[in-house]
């Protein structure tokens, strides 16, 4: 099949959206798929255009201004007009806004769409929510990643999942007791907060303390400890005891390196975003771990991919 993943980051930039796309991408291609991606520059120095794993990754600038921002957005995705119409499937990733005049122009065309995680915001301001709503509403099937997506956003998702994890990439190894490593980007909305202020009451209890991560808060973060910024985290995670995950995708890898979790959050979307997930009960008990690591291995998280395409 003719793939067309239509996504605001990809790979090499760093993030969940971007690792998600990439992992599904380069093995839909080694099953035979041709896969193109079309998403926003960020790192300027990157191409317009290249082919990473097999994937052919399209880039386009546009201007970074309010609500009209948007309107160059749709004027620079109609030069991609022909790659559309000639995709078996074109799959969206979040910015179902973006990919609009075009969901007009082929309305015949399926689409599909991955809800990610949220905005970081609380309370999660209203015009966010309608943005979802409408989204679910132009597009033919929908991932979510996360239960509390259909709770906050008041969507239904045809599959809910919590990212992938490679497991033969990430094994445990033996753990240094006392070791703590948090990873995930930096920020206030993970939670970030709330886990250095529990830290400060047992940093005795775990001497060395890492953050796998960068963001606005690196500077409070190294009063506390090394931070590595974004650096793969396997080697680290092999061997630390405790992980604090900033998202699903950390808690995955972590577990799948044998490291106990502990979760942390500030607000109720947070909050919920753990409750709602199999992670809240695995910080506790690890009883059905295996199966749960085996569903998420990112082959399998293909297979969803391709189950939901299905004609």
């Amino acid at each position: 099949m003719r793939i067309v993943f239509l996504t605001p980051s990809f790979y090499p930039e760093v993030g969940g959206v971007e690792t998600h796309c990439f992992q599904v991408g380069k093995r839909l291609v080694k099953l035979g798929h041709r896969v193109t991606v079309i998403t926003a520059v960020k790192n300027k120095q990157l191409p317009n255009s290249e082919v990473i794993s097999g994937i052919v990754v399209k880039r386009f600038n546009f201007k970074q201004v309010k609500y009209l921002g948007l309107v160059d957005i749709w004027l620079r995705l109609i030069r991609f007009y022909s790659i559309f119409k000639s995709a078996d499937i074109i799959h969206i990733h979040d910015v179902v806004i973006w990919y609009l005049p075009l969901r007009l122009l082929l309305f015949n065309k399926k689409v599909y769409s991955t809800f990610h995680g949220w905005e970081g915001k609380y309370p999660i301001p209203l015009k966010n929510i309608l943005l979802k709503k409408f989204s679910r509403a132009v597009v033919h099937k929908v991932i979510c990643i996360g239960s509390f997506i259909e709770k906050y956003y008041g969507v239904s998702a045809d599959k809910v999942i919590y990212g992938g994890v490679d497991l033969n990439k990430f094994c445990s190894g033996k753990k240094v007791k006392g070791s703590l490593v948090y990873l995930g980007r930096l920020e206030q909305d993970t939670g970030l907060l709330t886990f250095l202020n529990w830290y400060k009451k047992h940093k005795l209890d775990y001497p060395d303390l890492v953050f796998c991560g960068d963001g606005s808060l690196n500077k409070i973060c190294k009063d506390y400890g090394r931070v590595l910024g974004f650096v793969d985290p396997a080697k680290i995670l092999k061997t630390a005891e405790i992980c604090v995950p900033g998202g699903f995708l950390s808690a995955l890898e972590a577990l799948a390196c044998g490291c106990k979790i502990k979760l942390f959050w500030h607000n109720p979307v947070k909050k919920d975003y753990w409750l709602l997930s199999p992670f809240y009960e695995l910080q506790f008990s690890q009883k059905n771990l295996k199966a749960f690591l085996q569903k998420s291995d990112w082959s399998n998280i293909v297979k969803i991919y391709l189950k939901l395409w299905e004609r």
